[in-house]
């Protein structure tokens, strides 16, 4: 019995999750309409309150990786930030083209068509926004980069009481307090009677997408491995304990020091595995770049919302691989982060937020461990194209 108990804790976020769609699916019903609008709007303050630090949490995020990078690693970062970027924008677009066949297969109900009614909130909370995502990134980038080139001590102190800041929102606000926000916005689709109909309708998302997630990432690995089946197998072989690891802790970051040592079996360049491993943990997630795209398309389906054109999602491609390079290292930090620009590129409202919110904590362990098995992939390949740059640089010999 105590085995049991403390499989079902590692997994504890989703099953905590189940809990609460249990719980208001049941209870919900014998809810008075205003304990359930109190819920509603407890959601919608905590979710306006996380919008509202979010772009201090993205500049510090960012900010603390530009400032702490080594000077002696410029030509490897040159060489790795295009690569990350370029890996994860494809799975952004894999997302898209592979959406567009799975949510119109799915057979998606519009929620509109479905709700009778609408609960409403006790109270609003409107907090204004002052500083957009973007221009935090930005901000950033410039300040980093200046830090680093003319006050490099003051660029780390800075950085460092930011980092502490974020650290105590993360993990003393945020992660204790998700459930309760996803509690009010599940409430509000068990009111709204969709809650039942989006559960049998996500089922079939979330299967596809984990068989597309399996494809993409295996196929890297036969391919690195020139399509020798001994040498794919034992790479994966090599990955399956990092790989189960990130199943159940829900995180790349506490999976790291595993993925290092299943890594450095596959590429035998210890100095590049301890480089670009901690380089990727938090910004090259395939996982995350195919899964996201399809939920939103799902959702907006479900919403009766229109699925972005090619001229759009180009835009909010761009964007979002832009944001990968934000990403709270926290369970559901891939969704926090996309919300500004869901909701500024497609429209997206508190309930269609806090769906995606839902749906990214329900798959997080799967998206974690295609993130984990996307990294060592990617570090065989960095290792061969570096080598390669390496063998092409001329060499100045002594006369």
């Amino acid at each position: 019995m105590r085995v049991i108990v403390n499989k079902l804790w590692q997994f504890r976020l989703p099953v905590m999750l189940v809990a609460i769609i249990i719980f208001a699916a049941g209870a919900g019903p014998f809810m008075s309409t205003q304990v359930q609008s109190f819920l509603y709007a407890v959601s919608l303050s905590l979710k306006e309150l996380l919008v509202f630090v979010l772009p201090l949490i993205v500049f510090s995020l960012i900010l603390s990786s530009i400032v702490h990078l080594k000077q002696g690693a410029v030509r490897l970062i040159l060489l790795l930030l295009p690569l990350m970027c370029f890996s994860n924008l494809i799975s952004i677009w894999i997302g898209y083209f592979a959406g567009d066949v799975i949510v119109h297969r799915a057979g998606l109900s519009i929620v509109a068509d479905i709700s009778t009614r609408s609960l409403e909130p006790l109270w609003n909370l409107v907090l204004p926004e002052w500083l957009s995502c973007k221009y935090a990134m930005l901000l950033a980038m410039g300040f980093g980069l200046l830090s680093s080139a003319y006050f490099v001590e003051p660029g780390q102190q800075v950085a460092t009481r930011l980092n502490k800041i974020t650290v105590f929102i993360l993990n003393k606000l945020v992660v204790p307090l998700l459930p309760v926000m996803i509690l009010g916005f599940v409430i509000k689709m068990q009111y709204d009677d969709i809650l039942e109909e989006l559960i049998h309708n996500y089922a079939y998302i979330f299967a596809t997408v984990a068989l597309l997630q399996v494809a993409y990432i295996l196929s890297w690995y036969i391919v690195l491995a020139k399509f020798k089946t001994g040498v794919w197998l034992n790479y994966l072989k090599n990955m399956f304990p990092p790989f189960l690891t990130a199943f159940s802790t829900l995180s790349s970051a506490a999976t790291m020091p595993f993925t290092l040592i299943a890594t450095r079996k596959n590429v035998h360049d210890p100095d590049v595995v301890n480089f670009v491993i901690p380089s990727t943990v938090n910004f090259h997630l395939i996982g995350d770049c195919i899964a996201m795209p399809i939920f939103a398309m799902a959702i907006m389906l479900s919403f009766g919302y229109p699925l972005p054109s090619l001229g759009g999602y180009l835009i909010f491609s761009l964007y979002y691989m832009l944001a990968r390079f934000s990403v709270a290292g926290i369970p559901g930090g891939g969704a926090i982060v996309i919300w500004p620009l869901l909701k500024g590129q497609f429209g997206f409202t508190s309930d269609m937020l806090a769906l995606i919110q839902t749906l990214n904590l329900m798959f997080d362990p799967m998206i974690t461990a295609m993130n984990v098995l996307g990294n060592g992939a990617f570090a065989i390949l960095f290792n061969k194209i570096y080598h390669c740059t390496k063998r092409a640089a001329p060499t100045v010999t002594a006369d």
